[in-house]
């Protein structure tokens, strides 16, 4: 980005990985470049797999309820939608339920910066 004028990039970037955001979203969001999120699940380990396992069994923060999140896929989604550099991200999906939720990211109010903080906060203290 520093050499040459893109028009996009795409980055991992999600709940568990989120390095790219001080640094790369940063600089694309200054530079006026537009990004694709890939992995928004997680990249890392497990993948998806290992961020989904981190919230099985638990209930949806009461707070996700102020941004219209009715499941952590839509939590997860709406925290990297909502970034401001984020255009678009790249769920993925064989599943036809989990496109069907994955969408209701899309739909409702998104999270601002003081709830991302907080989203993240809370996705942190899990441990």
């Amino acid at each position: 980005m520093k050499q040459y004028p893109l028009d996009f990039i795409q980055v991992d970037y999600s709940i568990e990985n989120r390095n790219a955001a001080e640094s790369v979203l940063a600089f694309a969001q200054e530079r006026k470049v537009g990004v694709l999120i890939n992995v928004p699940f997680g990249g890392r380990g497990r993948g998806a797999a290992g961020t989904f396992a981190k919230v099985k069994g638990r209930e949806l923060p009461d707070f996700a309820k102020e941004f219209d999140a009715t499941s952590w896929a839509q939590l997860f989604l709406t925290d990297i939608v909502s970034h401001p550099a984020v255009t678009a991200t790249i769920p993925g999906t064989t599943q036809r339920r989990n496109l069907e939720d994955n969408q209701g990211a899309g739909r409702g109010r998104l999270p601002d910066a003081a709830m991302r903080r907080r989203i993240e906060q809370f996705w942190d203290s899990l441990g």
